[in-house]
C-alpha cells in the first residue's frame, strides 16, 4: 500500500512518471527498514538498461523521426488518397489507410498524430470536414501505429515481462490491420449519414505515379517482417535496418542532409533518455515487487475471483480501460506487465496474446479524456476543445474495444503469425 499509494499520489501530481517509480521505491526501502538496499539502486537502475533488445527502441524511433523529416509521410499519403480518397468521407479512408502504412514505419503512435496527423487533419479542413471529426478519426488511426510491427510497446512489453519481443511485435500485424478496416467502417457509416465529400476518383496514370513515389516506403513493414520471420535479423538489428532505409531514401530524394539528421539524433536521444529513466524505475520497482512477492499474491486474488481465462481479460480491460483515463500507457505498462504476465500464464492464457492485447487496450487511454497525449496532440492541430473531441471520438473508440474484444474471443488472431515461426531470442 505505501509503494503504490505513493506512486499513484506522485503521478496525479503531475511527476515525471520515471522520477514517481523511484522515489516510490526509494521511500517504500527507507520505511521498511531495508536501508542497505538504497546502496543497490544505481547498480540495478544501470544494468536494467544494459538490454540489447532495448537498442531498438530509440532506432525504431529514429526511423519514425527521419521518415517524417523526409516527409516521406507526404507520399504515403497520396499514395492512400489515390486508392480510398474516392470513397463517401475519402479523407477519412485516406487518413486511416496512411496511418496504417506509417505504423509499419514509426512504431508510435505520438510519431503518428505529430507528423502525419498534422497532413491529415490540414487536408480534411480544407476540404470542409467538420473539425471535430477530423482530429477523432487521426487520433483512433494513431492509435494503430503501437501494434503494426515496428512497435515500441512491443518491444517495452516483452523487455518488462520477459517474453520474445519478435513474437509480440509479429502478433500485433493482424490486430493492427482489423482496426484499420474498422475505423474506415465507421468512417464509410458516418460519412453516408451526413453527406461528407470526396474526391474524385484517380486516374491508372495517378494512382502509378503515387504508388512509384511511394514504393520504397511502403517496403518498409515487408522488409521488417520477413527479416524477422525469416531469421535474418532481430527486433534490434531490424531496428537498425530501418534506420539505414530511412536515411538512404531520405538522401535519395534530397529530403535528408547531414543537419537534419543531426537534429533528429537530437529530437530522438532526449525522447529516449526519458524513457530510459522510466525503464530503470520499472525495474528497480520490479525487483522490490518481486522480493515482496507481490505477483503471488496478484495471482491468489485474481484466481480468487475467477479462473476462467477469459472472464479475467474482460475484468482486465475494464480496469485498463479506467485506469487509462488518469495514468499514461507507458507508466501502466511498466507497472502491470510484470505483475500480470506470471498471474495470466498460470491460469492458461498465452502471454504473447496477452501481451499484445494489453499494449493495445492500455493504448486507448492516449485517446482518452483527461490524460489522452494524442487527444491533445490533435487538438491542437485541429483547434478543437476537449468536449468536441470527446463526442467525435466515441464511435472509433467503440470499434477499437470491439477489436479487443474479438482478441479474447479468437486468440488466433494474436498468435497465428508467431506461432509460424520460434524466435530466439
Amino acid at each position: 500500500m505505501i509503494l503504490f499509494g505513493i506512486m499513484l499520489l506522485l503521478f496525479f501530481l503531475g511527476f515525471p512518471i520515471g522520477l514517481s517509480l523511484l522515489l516510490s521505491t526509494f521511500i517504500f526501502i527507507l520505511t521498511s527498514g531495508q536501508i542497505d538496499n538504497t546502496l543497490m539502486l544505481p547498480t540495478k537502475m544501470v544494468n536494467s538498461l544494459n538490454s540489447f533488445p532495448l537498442m531498438a527502441i530509440p532506432f525504431f524511433m529514429l526511423a519514425g523521426e527521419l521518415m517524417n523529416t523526409a516527409k516521406i509521410t507526404d507520399w504515403v499519403f497520396d499514395f492512400a488518397k489515390s486508392i480510398v480518397g474516392h470513397i463517401r468521407g475519402g479523407l477519412g479512408h485516406v487518413n486511416v489507410m496512411s496511418s496504417m502504412l506509417f505504423a509499419g514505419m514509426s512504431g508510435s503512435a505520438l510519431a503518428d498524430a505529430s507528423g502525419l496527423g498534422q497532413v491529415e487533419i490540414k487536408a480534411m479542413r480544407d476540404a470542409g470536414y467538420p473539425p471535430g471529426f477530423s482530429a477523432a478519426v487521426t487520433a483512433a488511426s494513431a492509435c494503430i501505429g503501437p501494434i503494426i510491427p515496428p512497435s515500441v510497446g512491443m518491444v517495452i512489453c516483452g523487455l518488462v515481462t520477459e517474453q520474445s519481443v519478435g513474437k509480440l511485435l509479429l502478433g500485433g500485424a493482424i490486430p493492427g490491420a482489423l482496426m484499420g478496416l474498422g475505423l474506415m467502417l465507421v468512417v464509410y457509416i458516418i460519412a453516408r449519414k451526413r453527406n461528407y465529400p470526396r474526391s474524385p476518383r484517380p486516374t491508372i496514370l495517378m494512382i502509378l505515379k503515387s504508388f512509384k513515389l511511394a514504393f520504397f516506403p511502403l517496403l518498409t513493414p515487408f522488409i521488417l517482417i520477413g527479416g524477422i520471420l525469416t531469421g535474418v535479423f532481430t527486433p534490434t538489428e531490424a531496428a537498425v535496418v530501418t534506420c539505414i532505409y530511412a536515411i538512404i531514401l531520405g538522401l535519395a530524394t534530397r529530403e535528408l542532409n547531414l543537419k537534419k539528421i543531426y537534429d533528429a539524433l537530437i529530437t530522438v536521444g532526449v525522447r529516449s533518455g526519458s524513457i530510459a529513466i522510466i525503464i530503470a524505475g520499472a525495474q528497480v520497482l520490479g525487483n522490490i515487487t518481486v522480493q515482496e512477492m507481490i505477483p503471488q499474491r496478484v495471482t491468489a486474488a485474481l484466481m480468487a475471483v475467477t479462473t476462467n481465462p477469459m472472464l479475467l481479460m474482460f475484468l482486465l480491460m475494464g480496469a485498463f480501460l479506467f485506469l487509462g483515463c488518469f495514468l499514461s500507457d507507458l507508466a501502466m505498462l511498466m507497472i502491470m506487465g510484470p505483475m500480470l504476465m506470471p498471474s495470466v500464464i498460470q491460469i492458461g492464457i498465452d502471454p504473447t496474446l496477452f501481451g499484445v492485447w494489453m499494449v493495445l487496450v492500455l493504448g486507448l487511454g492516449m485517446i482518452t479524456p483527461p490524460y489522452g497525449v494524442v487527444m491533445y496532440v490533435v487538438n491542437i492541430w485541429a483547434g478543437t476543445s476537449v468536449a468536441q473531441f470527446t463526442r467525435a471520438i466515441l464511435p472509433f473508440l467503440f470499434v477499437l474495444v470491439v477489436v479487443s474484444i474479438l482478441i479474447i474471443f479468437f486468440p488466433k488472431i494474436v498468435t497465428f503469425l508467431p506461432d509460424l515461426v520460434v524466435p530466439a531470442y
